[in-house]
C-alpha cells in the first residue's frame, strides 16, 4: 500500500510514514501518473477547492484509490476585526467548506455525503496565519513573528480544518468492456394471454341480445324489388312527333305554347341581377351565371380585364361549353400574355 502525502502550506500528520512526500505543485507534477493507492493532501491557502487542483492529486491515484483532502475553510460570519481584513483573509471566506465536494466532483471522484469539520490547534492556526499574511511569514524578524502570533490567535474563533474522503473509480479512461452478459439465458415462459375487458357496447349486445332487431326485417317485398327507370311521356312517338305530357317538367309545354320558340326569360323581381349571385334573391333566373352590364344579355361568358394583361394588350375571352355533366373553359388570346 503506497501512501503519498501532499503538503501545501499545511504539514500532514499521519500515524504511518507515507511512501513519499511532496510540499510543491511542481514537484507534484512530476510525478507518474497512477502510481500511489492512497493520497492524504493538506493546504491552507484554498487550493484544494479548486477543481484543477483536485485533478492533478487525482492522476496520481491508482484506479480504485482513495483521497483525503484537507483544508483550512472560514466557518465564522459578522464583520471582522481590522486587523483580519487582508486580501488573502477576504479570498478564504469565499471558499465553503463544499467547495472542497465540487472540486472533487469535478475532478471524477466520488466524494463522501458528509464532510467533517475539525477545529485548529495553536500549531495549525499559525500555519494558517503564515499563509494568509505571507509577507510577516517572509519577514523573519522578531516583531513579524509576534505579530503571527497574534493574528493566529485572532484567526483561530474563525477558522476550522475540513476533511473529506474520495475514491477514484475502479476503470481507467479509455478502458472497455462488452455489453453482452456473460450470465445463461433462461427462457421466459409465455404469459397466459389476458381475455379484453368488455366495453359498454359489448356487454349490453350480450344481455340485451333478444331485444335487438334485425334491419332486414323492415323491409317488405317491394323495397327488395329492382327500380326500372320509366320512361318519359314527353319523349318522341314511333313517328318522331313530340307532346306534352300532363305534368310536363323539362319546359316542353312552354315551348309548345310559345308557337316552338323557346319561352322569355322568366323576369326577376330584386333588380340585381347584373351584380352577381351575391346580390340575387332566390328566385332570380340568372342565378349561377357571371355578373353582366345593364343592357346586356346574361350569359356563359366570362370576361377578363384589360388590366389583367397589362397596357397595350387586347383582352382575352374565356367561354364555358357545356359537355354532358361538366364544362370545359377555352381562353382565346389576341397577343401573347407577357409576365
Amino acid at each position: 500500500m503506497t501512501l503519498l502525502a501532499v503538503s501545501l502550506k499545511l504539514p500532514v500528520k499521519e500515524t504511518a510514514p507515507p511512501s513519499k512526500t511532496v510540499v510543491g505543485v511542481e514537484e507534484l507534477a512530476s510525478l507518474s501518473p497512477g502510481g500511489y493507492n492512497n493520497i492524504v493532501a493538506a493546504s491552507a491557502s484554498g487550493a484544494l477547492a479548486d477543481s484543477g487542483m483536485v485533478t492533478m492529486l487525482s492522476a496520481q491515484l491508482a484506479p480504485g484509490g482513495s483521497m483525503e483532502l484537507r483544508e483550512v475553510v472560514w466557518l465564522g460570519s459578522g464583520d471582522l476585526p481590522a486587523p483580519l481584513q487582508a486580501p488573502l483573509v477576504q479570498a478564504l471566506r469565499e471558499r465553503p467548506a463544499e467547495a472542497l465536494r465540487k472540486a472533487a466532483l469535478y475532478a471524477g471522484l466520488q466524494p463522501d455525503k458528509e464532510i467533517k469539520l475539525q477545529p485548529l490547534d495553536a500549531a495549525l492556526s499559525q500555519h494558517a496565519a503564515a499563509c494568509l499574511y505571507p509577507s510577516l511569514a517572509s519577514s523573519g524578524s522578531a516583531e513579524s513573528r509576534d505579530a503571527l502570533v497574534a493574528l493566529a490567535a485572532l484567526l483561530a474563533p474563525y477558522l476550522g480544518l475540513a476533511v473529506l474522503a474520495a475514491s477514484k473509480p475502479s476503470y481507467q479512461a479509455g478502458s472497455t468492456f462488452s455489453l453482452r452478459s456473460r450470465a445463461p439465458r433462461v427462457p421466459l415462459k409465455p404469459a397466459a394471454p389476458v381475455p379484453p375487458p368488455p366495453t359498454s357496447w359489448s356487454a349490453a349486445a350480450t344481455d340485451n341480445a333478444d331485444d335487438i332487431m334485425d334491419e332486414d326485417d323492415l323491409l317488405d317485398e317491394d323495397d327488395l324489388k329492382k327500380k326500372v327507370a320509366t320512361k318519359s311521356d314527353c319523349a318522341p312517338d314511333k313517328q318522331g312527333r313530340r307532346k306534352a305530357c300532363a305534368n310536363c317538367s323539362c319546359g316542353l309545354r312552354e315551348i309548345q305554347e310559345n308557337g316552338g320558340d323557346a319561352p322569355p326569360a322568366p323576369k326577376s323581381a330584386c333588380g340585381s341581377c347584373g351584380l352577381g349571385d351575391a346580390y340575387r334573391c332566390a328566385d332570380c333566373p340568372h342565378l349561377g351565371k357571371p355578373s353582366f352590364k345593364s343592357g346586356e344579355e346574361a350569359n356563359d361568358t366570362v370576361k377578363l380585364s384589360d388590366g389583367m394583361f397589362g397596357d397595350g394588350v387586347a383582352s382575352a375571352t374565356a367561354t364555358k361549353v357545356a359537355t354532358g355533366g361538366g364544362g370545359v373553359v377555352k381562353l382565346e388570346l389576341d397577343d401573347i400574355m407577357d409576365f
